[in-house]
């Protein structure tokens, strides 16, 4: 009998990518291997931390501005790079800017990503997460509900959130009010 250890998204670090916080800047780019993703309740609400394997242990990064859209389970096990590329024009008035990310990836440099544990972590208790207090949860108001639901059927690793399906509920309410306007 040979025993196995259960591999876990436990991170030594976590960050946010791009801004600034106390005055000090935030890393704008982090590299390494892509372990997966995992929600954790916080002050603020649900959210999400992609967990990168670096040379420096693992990373976690808080999910903000369209980083879940580009960093999804199909990436699992290979080198990735993602950095901050800039602030997007709020879509409605009276809305915070979204931030906005780059992912560069090698798909034949690559490492066993299977078996890890995809489990809610509760962050420390003195750990805040900033993207949640930095942006407004429904900033991408204009994917469809099609594209709400079918990006998170392709990431099999990732449940649906509860603020996924505030979103889609949001945009099923937006469309049914401008079909009763047609």
């Amino acid at each position: 009998m040979s025993f196995v250890k259960k591999k876990t998204l436990d991170t030594d670090t976590r960050i946010s990518l791009g801004g600034e916080k106390d005055g000090k800047r935030n890393p704008t780019s982090v590299e390494g291997y892509y372990l997966g993703s995992t929600t954790f309740q916080s002050d603020y609400g649900e959210g999400t931390l992609h967990v990168l394997s670096t040379a420096e242990g693992n990373v976690g990064i808080y999910a903000r501005g369209n980083m879940n859209r580009i960093l999804t389970g199909d990436h699992r096990g290979q080198m990735v790079r993602l950095s901050f590329v800039g602030m997007r024009a709020p879509f409605k008035k009276g809305r915070k800017p979204s931030y906005q990310y780059e992912l560069e990836y090698d798909a034949e440099n690559t490492i066993d990503a299977a078996g890890f544990a995809l489990e809610s972590q509760e962050p420390a208790q003195d750990e805040e997460d900033p993207a949640l207090q930095d942006e407004d949860l429904d900033s991408d108001e204009e994917q469809s509900l099609d594209q709400v639901v079918s990006t998170r059927s392709s990431n099999a690793h990732s449940a649906v959130t509860t603020t996924d399906v505030k979103r889609a509920q949001s945009l099923l309410k937006q469309t049914k009010k401008a079909d009763r306007v047609l």
